[in-house]
């Protein structure tokens, strides 16, 4: 965070985040989701890279296997098939 107390150009800065999709996406029970940031840039001009994941808030359904610790490549996930929901 030596962005907050140095000279512009002494300091390291965060990406400017810029989502290729609406940052809110709703989808049917078994539709693809495609991911994408590619035209984030960083003020600095270094490298990005990404990492996708599913943040599980309290009592939602899991998406991921965190408790094993393995990390996955996600650009795209299919929404999971809902049994027994009326608005499929």
């Amino acid at each position: 965070m030596d962005w907050t107390i140095k000279p512009y150009d002494k300091a390291n800065h965060p990406p400017v985040v810029k989502l290729d999709h609406p940052e809110y996406i709703k989808a049917k029970s078994g539709e693809r989701v495609e991911l994408s940031a590619t035209s984030t840039i960083d003020p600095d001009g270094d490298a990005l890279s990404f990492e996708w994941f599913c943040y599980e808030e309290r009592g939602t359904r899991r998406m991921s296997n965190s408790a094993t610790g393995v990390k996955h490549d996600i650009y795209a996930f299919d929404q999971p098939q809902v049994v027994g929901c009326k608005n499929q």
